[in-house]
């Protein structure tokens, strides 16, 4: 075990042993609305549409503002905290996909940690994506099998807390590469734009167990005859663009 989970987890309260095996996973998936309901009421999205975007359709599910989920992920700065979209994705193509990072993008909030991976041109995917049922890493997903993924984006502490977002549904048209010759899922393109409300759940308890070990299911496991997206996971520790990082509002709103 790591020393600074070690060291957490020495320091628990004891009603934390009652999570046991999977205790992490049981907590950082109630974050998402993964297991048991939440007690106070629930924002809803007001239209939870499927969008067909091939190759997969997109139903926007809910999006929450989260505090820390470590150890399933880790923010770039403890002050900070997650803007998480959940989003019901099912693969509509015939073969499996790990590219679903570039189904959905956070468009207008302030202090989103974005990377430059073309220089100027900030990414507006998320940073990291886990399963809502069981707050595991999203490797690949089957043909037909519905997946409540929660997209996770990064905003800086001190910037305005959104009320409501616009969440982006982006497909992508299959076509022979100009570089490969191989047909390939390639060519963004914009399907749909939603406004959601936003919950604040970063109150929830979100606590470490001993020896927590969650395998994902058979519908987000790795497909052996698929070839892996670049895109595919958890966005790369790159530089941050200083265009992602406008002057902090006086207060949170």
């Amino acid at each position: 075990m790591p020393g600074g989970l070690a060291a957490r987890v020495a320091k628990a309260p004891v009603q934390w042993a009652a999570y046991g095996l999977g205790g992490v996973a049981l907590a950082v998936s109630a974050a998402f609305g993964g297991f048991t309901p939440i007690a106070q009421p629930e924002a809803q999205v007001p239209v939870k549409q499927v969008y067909a975007a091939a190759p997969w359709s997109v139903q926007i599910v809910d999006v929450r503002l989260l505090g820390d989920l470590s150890p399933a992920t880790s923010l770039e700065n403890k002050e900070d905290h997650w803007i998480a979209v959940i989003a019901e994705i099912t693969i509509t193509d015939s073969e499996p996909h790990n590219d679903m990072r570039d189904a959905l993008k956070l468009h207008g909030v302030q202090g989103l940690l974005l990377h430059d991976y073309t220089p100027g041109v900030p990414d507006e995917r998320a940073t990291d994506m886990l399963l809502s049922r069981d707050a595991t890493r999203v490797d690949y997903l089957n043909p037909g099998m519905p997946e409540k993924i929660a997209f996770l984006w990064e905003q800086k502490a001190g910037f305005p807390l959104p009320t409501n977002v616009e969440i982006q549904i982006i497909g992508k048209t299959f076509r022979e590469s100009t570089l490969t010759g191989n047909k390939q899922w390639i060519e963004e393109n914009l399907v749909a734009t939603v406004r959601a409300p936003v919950q604040d759940k970063r109150n929830l308890l979100v606590s470490p167990s001993p020896g927590a070990s969650v395998k994902a299911g058979p519908s987000a496991s790795a497909s052996p005859g698929a070839s892996r997206s670049p895109n595919a996971g958890r966005s790369p520790k790159a530089s941050r663009s200083p265009r992602t990082s406008p002057s902090p509002a006086a207060s949170h709103g």
